[in-house]
């Protein structure tokens, strides 16, 4: 090895300059090693020699077991490991010959993790490996940045438009490589466009119907280690393919007599043609057509009965304004109750291959059917359905129902999906009223379509265990948005409003889903009697088990022994994994690992192998949990009235089990709480937890709470970690509301049992917001560790708001002998063909985020060269079909409220100046904790005397529990009294809210804080 090629700082015993050789360290223990005949890369991509040799670890060097593998130069990047106990660490980095550099790492111990901050004098851009070291040696390296391909679209026809999913797929302005191999040949496929979590190419073409092929991804970072794992894709055509697919013949209604006034019951008609197309598609192999006509004034069918979908066929109109399908008042006594649409056996491949194009359906008030309320009601019912397509429809759904056997009213769903079924696509439709419900759906795709919430619905989206999930594109927003509501908002459930939810997950947990370019509008619930509160969650996570906390008896390199319990767990009867083994706490802690099988008698057989072997202090918990998760670059707002709602608006929420999620570069507004992380115990013996989930250059604006980390002891109290190594990095807390952002982060804790740190290694990293008043509420701060770095809202942790950890100061860097070699850009060949399918989303960036961060954190001495700039051929090819749709919303949701009053917040409740009387509105300036451990009161600074206030105490639910007032309060600061309105309360957290009058003038409401009851 050229020692001229990296250059090592720091400590004497990693460099031997007198023998002439660099240290060398551990490579990576399973390396991607790439396609067996790879093909030329760009010279532009990034050089990577690290300074490796073949040699394992020593017995005795430490273990790295978990991160969140995704930072640049001054990250904070929490590690999980053995044998970290006074261990150093080494990054390496290099984008060029000249630039190459391995640096020690300042760090923060706790003692469960370590939180590393990277070196500012790292190539920025770039993959890096990371070393622990101690007196036996150095561990093998975790890579951050590098390549890490999730899941694939895993269907596709040679010149098909197709996706990948990810993490550092690309960024850093180079264009990433996909490689399709088919039976050992392989071909560089063309790019239709890319960001760092999702890529789309065309199939390459000459590829033979029926071949399964390996793709994969090179990001152009770390050289040898830039490739990914690969993926497998079945090439085929779907009913997504449009031309391709749908080759039989076409069966007009009109042709069976359907007439198509609005009034003539044309069921009977549809239902004969539908038969047809069915027997000739089952006889010919050809795929079918059921085509409703329609004219340039409407033509309208009326049915009193559903249909059947049969396999094989489709059904087409002319679009939405021309061709409408219309249930009669005649349906609600139909034999056939289960919606306009629906799958009548139950039976895996009844009916599959079905597609609903270009029409508007309309329950028109006539979906109701007394009795049918197992299955609720629903306009498409499906069960078992693969390959199921909704294209340019427009949907009526909406309609208050109370069966017989309803105990409360529900709203009727566009469509239920229940069973295990896989590959829908749901593309360009508006949808006005109940949810899109899908079961344990794998491969489901929606994009460019618009959700108009009524009846109090709870959502637009939901999950119940699916895997491969992405919605791009869409809008989610209140009927109320899209036309003049004349009902009085008290009415429920309310034709106008619904409770804001654009997605959920329930069930035994989800996997591989990407949420990016959706838009929200004022999408939270209302406050009205009878109208769920405790709801809003725009994407909400509230999914998966736990069935052991414990100890292990024995383990292997893949295997661990549990004491039996008469439960299998590992893959269900369709070979999904759900259980996994994580460690909790002891050796190898953060670990999380898939059970393949199970023995019967409590041995579980785990993949990929541990990295650290479970020994006698592990805890390890049974558990489903939900992974993989990408929610990139959307705008989400909730309501207005989020200081007084009472209501659990948030942007983005992984309530239970959420483990490895990205959310990145998001505006988020009006929310009571603009990103939550939640874990609890939710038995005796066992947790929810999340681990590694990373929050990075999220904008969080006119929102109570900024960011809120929670642990909630709801029972007992199980061993181990609850919230293990999130990063909350480069969020920005801009005012954009009335008054101030009462709090930027929130850490409620509210585990009494005295078991171990719940909270750990969560690092507050680079973060900004000078309009924010209390930038960190830690009601119990030995009940946790945070590690706060470099952040733009200045010295949060410390006096009355908790201690936390302050990293060692960053070692010096020294600039690389070498300048960096410019490379410009690769300019790859833009794609001549048409591809079969058009999708409306247009990625908002296409490399890494383009946010600044604040000032203390840009390295002085790494100027990026110009070359590394975003490639202008991220741009989508020219050649991309247009689709005649936009899913752009035609209301903005940017708040339109501005902020009465900038005043910036004290750290001591004794003024430096006399309050001076306002002449307009009464403002609280200020409202700050009183430093007390248990505060039995608020403080609040006033700009002129207040005649009276009114002070709520909320539940941690945030469902209003006390209200109190009082009389005059003078100019300056003053402490109101939380202890009277909190007598007969149980212990807990609560959220107190307070606003004043002067004569007829009120001020806004202020949130004064969180705090805890015990």
């Amino acid at each position: 090895m050229n020692i001229q090629r990296w250059i090592l700082l720091g400590c004497v015993e990693c460099l031997a300059e007198a023998a002439g050789a660099a240290a060398l360290y551990p490579g990576l223990t399973s390396p991607n090693p790439g396609p067996s005949s790879p093909p030329a890369l760009p010279a532009s991509y990034d050089a990577f020699t690290p300074p490796t040799s073949t040699a394992a670890p020593a017995s005795g060097a430490p273990i790295l077991c978990g991160t969140i593998p995704q930072a640049g130069p001054g990250d904070t990047v929490p590690f999980t490991g053995t044998g970290l106990s006074g261990a150093t660490f080494t990054v390496f980095g290099e984008t060029s010959a000249g630039n190459a550099v391995a640096l020690p790492a300042a760090l923060t111990q706790t003692g469960l993790v370590d939180e590393v901050v990277l070196p500012s004098c790292l190539p920025p851009h770039c993959a890096y490996l990371v070393w622990a070291s101690n007196a036996q040696g150095s561990s093998a390296p975790l890579c951050l940045n590098c390549t890490d391909l999730w899941w694939a679209q895993d269907t596709a026809a040679p010149g098909d438009t197709a996706q990948l999913f990810g993490r550092n797929l690309a960024y850093g302005g180079l264009t990433p490589t996909v490689y399709v191999v088919d039976s050992g040949s392989g071909s560089v496929a063309q790019l239709v466009d890319y960001n760092r979590y999702r890529i789309r190419y065309v199939m390459p073409a000459g590829i033979p119907l029926g071949s399964t092929v390996q793709v994969w991804v090179h990001d152009g970072h770390a050289g040898a280690y830039g490739w990914s794992g690969p993926l497998t894709v079945t090439v085929r055509d779907t009913v997504n393919d449009e031309a391709a697919f749908w080759t039989g013949a076409t069966f007009n209604v009109k042709s069976f007599g359907a007439v198509g006034d609005g009034a003539t019951d044309d069921g009977p008609a549809i239902a004969m043609a539908l038969t047809t197309a069915a027997a000739s598609a089952a006889s010919t192999g050809q795929p079918a057509t059921v085509y409703l006509p329609g004219s340039a004034s409407g033509t309208v069918y009326l049915t009193n009965r559903g249909f059947d979908n049969l396999a094989d066929v489709r059904w087409l109109g002319d679009g939405p304004s021309q061709t409408t399908l219309r249930l009669g008042p005649g349906f609600i006594n139909s034999a056939n109750p289960n919606g306009m649409f629906y799958e009548s056996t139950g039976q895996t491949g009844h009916g599959d291959n079905v597609e609903i194009e270009g029409m508007t359906l309309d329950i028109n008030d006539n979906l109701q059917t007394p009795g049918v309320s197992s299955i609720g009601y629903n306009l498409l019912f499906e069960v078992g359905v693969n390959y199921l397509k909704l294209a340019n429809l427009v949907v009526y759904a909406g309609e208050p129902l109370s069966g017989t056997a309803l105990s409360t009213y529900v709203a009727s769903n566009a469509l239920t999906m229940d069973g295990e079924a896989s590959h829908v696509w749901l593309q360009s439709c508006t949808i006005t009223g109940g949810e899109m419900e899908f079961g344990a759906e794998n491969q489901v795709f929606v994009d460019g379509c618009t959700f108009n919430g009524q009846y109090d619905a709870g959502g637009a989206l939901g999950s119940n265990g699916g895997f491969g999930f992405s919605a791009t594109s869409c809008l989610a927003q209140d009927y109320a948005n899209a036309v003049s509501p004349s009902a009085s908002s008290t009415i429920s459930p309310n034709p106008y409003y619904f409770e804001g939810r654009l997605f959920a997950a329930a069930g035994q947990g989800v996997h591989d889903e990407y949420f990016a370019g959706n838009t929200t509008i004022n999408c939270a619930p209302r406050v009205a009697s009878g109208v769920n509160e405790n709801a809003g969650e725009q994407l909400l996570w509230e999914s998966g088990d736990t069935f052991y906390n414990g100890t292990v008896s024995s383990a292997g390199a893949s295997s661990v022994q549990i004491p039996a319990s008469g439960t299998s767990y590992g893959p269900d009867s369709a070979g999904r994994v759900y259980d996994y083994v994580v460690v909790v706490a002891g050796d190898g802690l953060g670990q999380r690992r898939a059970i393949t099988a199970d023995n019967g008698s409590g041995g579980l057989t785990v993949s990929p192998p541990w990295s650290a072997v479970p020994d006698s202090t592990s805890v390890v918990q049974v558990q489903q949990l939900n992974d993989h998760v990408a929610v990139y670059a959307n705008t989400l707002q909730g309501k207005a009235d989020y200081l007084t709602s009472g209501t659990s608006s948030t942007a983005v929420e992984p309530y239970l089990n959420g483990f490895g999620f990205v959310v990145d570069s998001n505006t988020i507004s009006d929310m009571v709480a603009g990103l939550v992380l939640t874990a609890n115990s939710a038995s005796p013996t066992a947790m929810c937890p999340g681990y590694f989930d990373l929050f990075t250059d999220n904008t969080i604006t006119a929102s109570a709470t900024g960011v809120r980390i929670d642990f909630d002891n709801w029972s007992g109290s199980p061993q181990g970690v609850g919230i293990l190594g999130a990063d909350f990095r480069r969020e920005s807390f801009p005012n954009a509301g009335p008054g101030l952002m009462p709090t930027g982060y929130s850490l409620a804790y509210t585990d009494s049992s005295g078991l171990p740190t719940r909270i750990v290694g969560t690092v507050l990293d680079n973060d900004s917001g000078a309009y924010v008043a209390t930038p960190l509420a830690l009601n119990e701060p030995s009940s946790a560790d945070i590690t706060e770095t470099d952040n733009g809202s200045g010295a949060v942790c410390s006096g009355a708001l908790g201690s936390c950890a302050t990293p060692t100061p960053t070692p010096a860097c020294a600039t690389p002998t070498d300048s960096p070699t410019a490379t410009a850009s690769p300019t790859p060949t833009p794609y001549a063909g048409t591809p079969t399918q058009t999708f409306t989303e247009t990625p908002t960036r296409t490399a890494s985020p383009t946010a600044t961060p604040s000032a203390t954190a840009t390295p002085s001495a790494t100027a990026t060269p110009s070359a590394t700039a975003t490639p202008s051929a991220t741009a989508t090819p020219s050649a991309t079909a247009t689709p005649s749709f936009t899913a752009t919303p035609s209301v903005t949701a940017t708040p339109t409220a501005s902020p009465t009053a900038t005043a910036t917040p004290v750290e001591s409740p004794t003024p430096t100046a006399t309050a001076t009387p306002e002449s307009g509105p009464l403002v609280i300036s200020a409202a700050l904790p009183v430093p007390n451990p248990n505060p039995t009161a608020v403080a609040v600074l006033l700009a002129g005397p207040a005649q009276r206030y009114e002070l709520r105490v909320y539940t941690k639910a945030l469902r209003l529990a006390r209200l109190g007032s009082g009389g005059s309060l003078p100019a300056g600061w003053n402490e109101v009294p939380v202890g009277p309105l909190t007598q007969g309360l149980p212990n807990g957290l609560y959220y107190a809210t307070l606003r004043v009058w002067r004569g007829p003038v009120v001020s806004q409401p202020v949130a004064a804080r969180w705090f805890i009851l015990r």
